[in-house]
């Protein structure tokens, strides 16, 4: 009789909770003569599948769970671990700042400064940083002043948090040809904790974006 020794069972590691559309990773302790087999529900694994680290994107829902199989190579007995991580928004609190002018794609130099002018069709990416009293980390969401200027032709902007991995269908401000425009609203950042956004112009000419901040959500 031949007595084959299953592999030890794996301990996962991981965020204890997560924020909806939240990127991370979940690991194991490195195992000699094992492959890794992960599976996970209510999120996507973007990268590492077979090794011992992935990186996953949650769902928009929870909880996420995440399985881990540990194969032996040579007696192809296997160990299995299972976590679950609740998905949900952390409470939020409002923090008003002085009215501050955060980014102006008119002006050239100086730490506001975002020309050029947004092209035909162009989505260019900011950091928010620290500018205008803002923390070193990253608010979740800011309250915002949108402000479009010297439009060439009618159109709109987009204007939504950096990580959001397609474009969203509805409008932040619409213009029409040489008619400046503002409108208010809550602009959510990146939730990759990197503090950044996008705008989008979506119009057949050029147009130019400012964008004045009174006030954070953490």
């Amino acid at each position: 009789m031949t007595v084959k020794t299953t592999p030890a069972t794996p301990v996962i590691t991981a965020p204890p909770s997560l924020i909806p559309e939240q990127p991370f990773t979940a690991s194991v302790a490195e195992a000699a003569g094992v492959s890794y087999a992960w599976d996970v529900t209510n999120g996507t694994i973007t990268g590492g599948d077979g090794t011992r680290e992935i990186s996953v994107r949650a769902a928009s829902t929870g909880p996420v769970g995440i399985t881990v199989t540990e194969t032996d190579t040579v007696t192809s007995c296997a160990s299995e671990a299972t976590v679950s991580i609740p998905v949900a928004l952390p409470a939020t609190l409002f923090y008003p700042l002085t009215p501050c002018r955060l980014l102006d794609t008119r002006e050239v130099t100086g730490e506001r400064a975002g020309a050029p002018t947004l092209a035909p069709g162009e989505t260019r990416t900011h950091a928010v940083g620290t500018r205008c009293g803002l923390e070193a980390v990253p608010a979740r969401s800011l309250s915002v002043n949108l402000t479009v200027a010297g439009p060439t032709a009618n159109g709109e902007l987009i204007v939504f948090r950096g990580d959001l991995p397609t474009d969203p269908a509805s409008s932040s401000i619409s213009f029409k040809a040489g008619a400046a425009r503002a409108n208010n609203g809550v602009l959510e950042i990146s939730r990759a904790a990197d503090g950044t956004f996008q705008v989008q112009n979506r119009s057949t000419g050029e147009v130019h974006f400012i964008l004045d901040v009174n006030g954070y959500f953490k």
